[in-house]
């Protein structure tokens, strides 16, 4: 549009100078006086409509370049460089976005590493004091049930590695939790017996109080499993010799309450804060 006008304008001024009654070199100098007003016309909107919106559209994309997303592209117009500074801003918030997941996840999976090494240690001490057991027990019958251990700590040390590799779809709800309905009561029976009761290196005096009826639950047992196998393993194991070492699960009007007491060695002031970290 703005070539053409200036066609136009540069035709319609050479016509008007050439027919004003004066003589030919007086109307070429009006004529050329136009052109040049019209030359910097035409210089004045291609910097204002052109080559400025081109120097912010060039200055954001070297920032986009840079993986600098801070500071948008403020170009407003309507026109093409509208519609591309648009784009441009679209664009880095995708990056920008898909920049953030991948830090997310990499962080997500060195998360999991650590957990994965932290969760692994449970199985493997179980494991390792029923195997030196094994080889210094004579009865039969016990060295069944050792073996019996052995086995279900390694299908646990299974089914433990595919949780935690599902972890993350877990937390992203792509994956949904496998709720089922259960007697909480006989669960920590069933984990306390295998992780308390039957272990041969038990050197703790256990006490336990739990109700006497059924308690059904809805959720999700075998994640409810490893947090109580959790929290009954790391009491046991800062349990001090000949030491207490209790269980209580106590039923109110609308929950569900599971505590234990270890009689131990008490956690110095400087390390209460860091006593949920890995």
């Amino acid at each position: 549009m703005l070539s053409k006008l200036a066609g136009i304008i540069l035709i319609f001024s050479y016509s008007l100078s050439t027919r004003l009654p004066i003589s030919k070199d007086v109307s070429f100098l009006i004529w050329l006086g136009l052109l040049l007003l019209l030359i910097w016309g035409i210089d004045f909107f291609m910097a204002r409509f052109i080559t400025k919106p081109i120097s912010k559209l060039n200055d954001s994309a070297k920032r986009m370049a840079n993986l600098d997303f801070s500071a948008p592209c403020n170009l407003t117009s309507t026109d093409e460089f509208g519609e591309l500074s648009i784009s441009l801003n679209t664009m880095a918030h995708n990056l920008q976005q898909a920049l953030t997941c991948l830090e997310n996840s990499l962080n997500e999976r060195k998360e999991l590493v650590d957990n994965l090494s932290h969760e692994m240690k449970t199985p493997l001490g179980i494991i390792r004091a029923y195997a030196e057991s094994l080889q210094e027990e004579t009865d039969e019958a016990k060295k069944q049930k050792y073996a019996h251990v052995i086995v279900t700590e390694v299908e646990h040390m299974n089914h433990l590695i595919v949780t935690l590799l599902d972890l993350s779809a877990l937390e992203s709800r792509a994956v949904p939790l496998n709720i089922t309905q259960f007697d909480f009561v006989e669960l920590v029976e069933t984990v306390a017996g295998r992780l308390l009761l039957d272990a041969p290196d038990t050197n703790f005096e256990l006490q336990y109080d739990l109700p006497e009826q059924k308690i059904f639950v809805r959720t999700d047992r075998w994640r409810m499993e490893q947090v109580l196998s959790n929290l009954i393993i790391n009491a046991k194991k800062n349990v001090q010799p000949n030491g207490l070492l209790r269980l209580e699960l106590i039923k109110t009007d609308k929950a569900l309450h599971f505590a234990i007491f270890n009689q131990g060695k008490l956690i110095p002031d400087k390390d209460l804060d860091k006593i949920l970290s890995r």
